[in-house]
């Protein structure tokens, strides 16, 4: 089943999760496997949280073994955006980017695990930018 986690959608795993079919431990594991056999090729993240994010998957799990599940997102490992100074291009592999970003109180408080740090450039989104048009 591992692989097919990693096809699953995030509201799709909170389901699996939240219903204990899978475990947040077991999902945070597979996807810190696979993003970090893959970002030599995608570069994709600036920093990963492995030690955190098995930590915050392992109180989801027992929250929501307790009865206190926090909502659909409780325990489904995702990776957070950098909101803060410029990244310079390139690997950064090694380098422990803070979680600097408006979403992080929220991921937090739905139990998310937040598993890397990302620092896609907002153009990416296509912000309106004349350069994506």
């Amino acid at each position: 089943m591992a692989d097919e986690l990693l096809n699953q959608s995030a509201t799709a795993l909170g389901e699996l999760i939240g219903t204990r079919q899978v475990s947040p431990v077991e999902v945070t594991e597979r996807l810190l496997e696979y993003a970090h056999a893959e970002n030599d090729v995608i570069n994709a993240y600036v920093s990963f949280r492995d030690d955190a994010a098995m930590a915050e998957a392992k109180r989801a799990e027992q929250e929501i073994s307790a009865g206190e599940y926090r909502g659909p997102l409780h325990g489904v490992p995702m990776a957070l955006k950098h909101d803060g100074p410029k990244i310079p291009p390139g690997p950064c592999s090694g380098i422990t980017i803070p979680i600097r970003n408006a979403s992080a109180p929220a991921a937090e408080l739905s139990g998310t695990v937040a598993t890397s740090v990302t620092a896609l450039p907002v153009t990416s989104a296509g912000n309106g930018d004349p350069a994506h048009r």
